[in-house]
């Protein structure tokens, strides 16, 4: 089975993603010698990543560049939001959701020619959820009590009280496996298990990576060579890369009111789809007016939400009325909970009388 590598995920307003996608699009509806000869992929993004550890910092560009690429973890999330296994071949759960005993993958090595076994996820783990830890995400390990190694390829991580999303958690770039000796030059000289191999990183411009001709997985079939991701935060910029072909695809291209004139190049396709980023308009309950819930409700009747996308996103973007997205599964549409009262209607709603009391003497 393959695997979807150079992995980015896409800026969005309201669960709404916009890509714009030129050579590897083309590359795709290309067939023959023409096809096999792209060896090569330049990848734009719009932000630079701080780093390239993705297990000590927060910042989505971190993992856009390096997860699934450089680094792997003990399952994954493919695109349809399944887990499935990566480093850790199977996994077993006790009936009472307190052991979950991992079998790893046999034969895996870091880029570096160190193995990949049971100690180094008990590393990678206890590093992550350790008192002295900046992992962004230590919070959602907090139910581990133990973790254990019977052999090389088994590990077991005994909890507290039941995890239900543990695996899902696990499959996030913050959980991504390291190795001990090269873990603490990761932000600048990544090491991981994956497909690509870190080969510099000109800040500023670029980071470039190459294909590892070791990786453990021989299901892979690895069609690129090399992977450039430049950096141009300008929308302008973007657009005249693309055009150009400078770049071969833009997952957060910047500039949505663009996207029509992309319409009549051939060379360039368009590709819209969901992300778990949103936006959402916050206030603060404990202060006034915002105490009243009159207020907070009334504030959100005069939110026409359509309009907001269309105006902040040319219309990229989905209401979703809560702090979930389409993709997750606990999402419900509540954006008819409190709905956008008519300009109609707010002209013939009674006001309230406002009393002004004249302060004793």
């Amino acid at each position: 089975m393959g695997r979807t590598i150079l992995k980015a995920s896409a800026f969005s307003l309201k669960g709404a993603v916009f890509a714009a996608v030129a050579g590897m699009g083309l590359l795709a509806a290309m067939g023959g010698a023409q096809a096999a000869a792209k060896t090569s992929v330049t990848i734009g993004m719009s932000v630079e990543p701080t780093g390239l550890d993705p297990t000590i910092a927060a910042p989505v560009a971190i993992g856009q560049v390096t997860w699934q690429n450089v680094f792997e973890g003990l399952t994954t999330i493919d695109k349809t939001g399944k887990i499935v296994p990566e480093l850790a071949e199977s996994w077993t759960i006790s009936p009472d959701g307190k052991t979950y005993t991992f079998k790893l993958h046999d034969g895996v090595k870091f880029h570096n020619g160190v193995a990949f076994d049971s100690s180094t996820a008990k590393y990678t783990l206890d590093r992550a959820r350790g008192a002295d830890s900046v992992n962004p995400q230590k919070r959602y390990l907090s139910s581990i009590e133990a973790i254990e190694t019977p052999d090389a390829t088994t590990l077991v991580l005994k909890l507290k009280q039941p995890a239900g999303s543990l695996l899902y958690w696990l499959g996030w770039p913050a959980f991504s496996m390291v190795e001990p000796k090269s873990a603490a030059d990761d932000k600048t000289t990544p090491v991981g298990t994956g497909p690509m191999k870190f080969v510099s990183w000109e800040k500023g411009a670029k980071v470039q990576l190459a294909k590892n001709p070791d990786y453990w997985n021989k299901a892979v079939s690895l069609k690129i060579e090399t992977a450039t991701f430049r950096f141009i935060n300008d929308p302008q910029a973007q657009a005249a890369a693309l055009t150009a072909g400078d770049v071969d695809a833009f997952p957060e291209f910047g500039a949505p009111e663009l996207v029509k004139t992309f319409e009549s190049n051939k060379k360039l396709a368009t590709v819209i789809g969901n992300t778990e980023m949103k936006v959402v308009a916050g206030m603060n309950n404990a202060r006034k007016p915002f105490t009243d819930k009159r207020v907070r409700q009334a504030l959100m009747m005069a939110v026409d939400r359509k309009t907001l996308i269309e105006g902040a996103w040319s219309g990229y973007g989905t209401p979703i009325g809560s702090h979930y997205t389409p993709n997750d599964r606990g999402y419900k549409d509540l954006t008819g909970t409190i709905p956008m009262m008519s300009r109609r209607r707010r002209s013939c709603s009674p006001r309230p009388a406002i009393r002004t009391v004249s302060p004793s003497p």
